[in-house]
């Protein structure tokens, strides 16, 4: 897209997330 840096920030923060589901579980 036209902010590659947004859309990095969005794969990270997807992967925190599946992280902490995961540690949540």
């Amino acid at each position: 897209g036209s902010n590659p840096i947004k859309g990095d920030l969005l794969v990270v923060g997807g992967s925190m997330l599946y992280g902490i589901s995961n540690v949540s579980e």
